[in-house]
């Protein structure tokens, strides 16, 4: 009867040794999935708040050159457009190109003074999309000086009244979507689709551009 019940007790003992042992594994499996669902998630928090980090610090570099890039694509733009009038009234009147030709020179000044807005102001965009948009602002301020101060095999001299017209209302509009490019970088938001730069100089019986749709009316 003892010998009975000692090997009752051992064999609950070892069924109990077993269970503990098999418990022992899954809680040592739970601590593990546990222990590396924890470190994902802190490298994950990690991650976002780096990038949380990084992305307010690009948003103060650029708020630095804020100013500069909204006088050239504001202020410039409206003294840009003036320029185009004029030379516009001097094609009206007949005026050739020369050397004396204050429009020309007012387009010349402009053309150096946004390359310069430019030049200081670029270093401080680190994203390579936005960097290369407000650089075609310099790139259509040079195409506007070239159509009075060049030509080429499809374009006349000197420029025509169709030809200011028409970069008159796409420069305003260009700039326009520039604007609100950069006020969405200001805010942390992402940038708009990408779009070609209207070609100011091109033939007059080209097709028309257009800026794209969603620019608010504020920009």
């Amino acid at each position: 009867m003892i010998a009975t019940d000692w090997g009752g007790t051992a064999i609950t003992a070892a069924a109990a040794l077993v269970a503990a042992i098999v418990g022992g594994v899954f809680v040592l499996l739970a601590a593990k999935q546990s222990l590396s669902s924890s470190v994902s998630e802190a490298k994950a928090q990690r991650d976002a708040d780096r990038e949380a980090a990084d992305q307010q610090f690009r948003r103060e570099l650029l708020s630095k050159a804020a100013d500069r890039l909204l006088d050239a694509l504001w202020t410039k733009e409206r003294e840009l457009c003036e320029a185009l009038h004029q030379c516009r009234v001097e094609v009206e009147q007949g005026l050739a190109v020369s050397v004396d030709d204050p429009a020309l020179k007012e387009l010349g000044r402009l053309d150096l003074a946004v390359y310069q807005d430019m030049i200081s102001s670029l270093p401080f965009i680190h994203d390579k999309n936005l960097r290369e948009r407000m650089r075609s602002a310099a790139q259509m301020v040079n195409d506007c000086y070239n159509i009075r101060a060049g030509s080429s095999p499809d374009t006349v001299k000197g420029g025509t009244v169709a030809t200011y017209g028409r970069a008159m209302i796409e420069v305003q509009a260009y700039f326009k979507w520039l604007r609100w490019n950069l006020a969405l970088a200001l805010q942390g938001e992402p940038l708009p689709p990408s779009i070609e730069m209207p070609q100011v100089r091109r033939p007059e019986n080209t097709p028309g551009w257009s800026p794209p749709p969603g620019i608010p009316q504020w920009t």
